[in-house]
């Protein structure tokens, strides 16, 4: 009884650690990085979440302007993740509560059946 009780507080003082906002991120920075993937319905936008000191997590306002010709369609401006949740993952918890879960899931086969021409110098294509 001893030992769950201990491993339990372990547990709870690890997730508290993985938390906070500078040493949160930076676990984010090192296992993540690369992984969190967004797109339109056409794939003309395409992101990937970055982690770095001064990245801010994703949210609606952060992503493309509105004011793009290429966005216009609303059904373009809707913008979609690319990745599942796991909740498994409990150092990713924080960014799941404040950013993934305001986010439709979509599977990215389905947005590559009718995604637009992939441009590399395209600024607003990361892949």
């Amino acid at each position: 009884m001893k030992y769950i009780k201990y491993s339990l507080i372990a547990f709870a003082i690890l997730v508290i650690i993985c938390h906070v906002p500078f040493v949160g991120k930076s676990i984010l920075y090192e296992i993540d990085s690369g992984r969190f993937k967004y797109s339109n319905i056409d794939g003309s936008y395409t992101s990937i979440q970055g982690f770095g000191f001064k990245d801010a997590f994703y949210t609606r306002n952060s992503l493309p302007p509105l004011s793009d010709p290429k966005l216009s369609a609303p059904k373009a401006q809707q913008i979609y993740r690319l990745y599942k949740i796991n909740w498994l993952c409990f150092w990713r918890w924080q960014y799941y509560i404040v950013s993934s879960l305001k986010f439709e899931y979509k599977d990215w086969k389905e947005i590559e059946k009718h995604r637009v021409p992939y441009e590399k110098d395209n600024y607003r294509q990361d892949f």
